[in-house]
């Protein structure tokens, strides 16, 4: 079965401002030009987000491969909780220490991501 996709481009993009000798998380940097953006964002070891308009243009996509994208995006965002929460853990060691829900939950997340990929046949987590 097919099903219509409304097509999406970027139309600017942005990446965090210095503040304070410290990058902002309210305030922002936009470009128009993507390849300026990603040098800057280089420059300053931070990401660089796109900022995406819908154009009214529709292709037609396979109703399967829409929800393997959709399930793997969810994937991928379980990942990036338990890299989070390792980052978390590793800048907090003692706090980690103290409260055992803030390892656990790490391997929890990776078998929860591995499971989704694995209903779609796809290859586990790196760190799974």
């Amino acid at each position: 079965m097919t099903m219509p996709v409304l097509v999406k481009r970027p139309v600017a993009f942005r990446i965090p401002r210095v503040v304070n000798d410290n990058l902002s998380t309210t305030e922002f940097r936009y470009f128009t030009d993507e390849v300026e953006a990603h040098a800057e964002a280089l420059a300053l070891d931070c990401e660089c987000q796109g900022l995406y308009v819908r154009d009214g243009t529709v292709t037609v996509q396979d109703s399967a491969e829409v929800e393997q994208a959709v399930v793997e995006r969810c994937a991928q965002l379980i990942d990036s909780l338990a890299d989070k929460q390792e980052e978390t853990n590793a800048k907090y060691p003692d706090h980690a220490k103290s409260y055992p829900s803030w390892v656990d939950r790490i391997p929890m997340y990776r078998l929860l991501a591995s499971d989704i990929r694995a209903k779609l046949g796809r290859k586990p987590h790196p760190h799974s």
